[in-house]
Formats: C-alpha cells, structure tokens, sequence
C-alpha cells in the first residue's frame, strides 16, 4: 500500500509539473503578444514561428556574434526586435532584410522580463516551445 501512495504522489508530481510547465509557456506568450501589439502594433499569428530578440546586454561579444547571425535571417515566419544601442553593436544590415520583420526598440519596459536579454523564441500553436538565452554561462546548458 507504502508503495501504491508513493506511486502516485511521484505521477501526481510529475503532472503537476508539465502543467505548470505548460502555463508558463502560455504566460510567456502572452507576454510577447501583449509587448508587440502595445508597443510595435503587430500581432502574432499562427505563421511567426520564431522571434530574435537583440539587446546590449550581457556578453557584448554574444551580442555582436548573434546580430552577425541574424543578418541572414531573411523569412517571412520570423521576427527581429532590436534594442540594442547602434553605438555598441551594428545592426545596421537588418534594416535590409526583405521578408524578416525588423523592429527597433531603444526602451522596453521592465513589465515585459522576457526581453531583458538577447534570446530566441521559438513559438508553437500559441505557446513558447522553447527559449535559447544568448548568456555565455548557460549556452551550454540549455
């Protein structure tokens, strides 16, 4: 019977925890959702698969390297939001892409945490699927 109880706290745990999970993904999106409607008058659809967020902080040669990489992304499923200072980092090549929306932003307010530091969003069905944090400690890890 130990065992039984036991069991079942472990699988009531582990549900507890994807759901969570799951509402984290749906908060974060809504939070992403709210900034580019509030602040660029754009809304996410179903067809933005990827969101590129470029700042001026943290590893500064990240941030260079990552800006360098995102020259060429040039699709209509992603988008670019900049807030890095042009003094500190060119991005000056972005402007040029064809099919990737480009926003450029020089204040984000602190409500939206999500885009503190440069990062990838990957989107799925109205969710955050996965998150890559452009932060030299923790590259590896994620």
């Amino acid at each position: 019977m130990e065992k039984l109880l036991i069991r079942c706290f472990i699988l009531i745990s582990i549900v507890s925890f994807m759901a969570c999970k799951e509402e984290q993904k749906q908060v974060g999106f809504n939070e992403l959702q709210d900034y580019f409607k509030e602040r660029q008058h754009f809304k996410l659809d179903d067809k933005i698969k990827t969101i590129y967020v470029l700042t001026s902080r943290g590893c500064m040669s990240c941030n260079k390297k990552f800006a360098n990489l995102l020259d060429n992304v040039d699709n209509d499923f992603s988008i670019i939001l900049v807030t890095a200072s042009s003094a500190s980092i060119n991005f000056s090549k972005l402007k040029e892409l064809k099919n990737t929306k480009v926003f450029l932003d020089n204040y984000i307010d602190p409500k939206y945490k999500l885009l503190k530091q440069s990062t990838v969003f990957y989107l799925s069905d109205h969710k955050i699927d996965s998150t890559i944090i452009l932060e030299a400690k923790k590259l590896n890890s994620q």
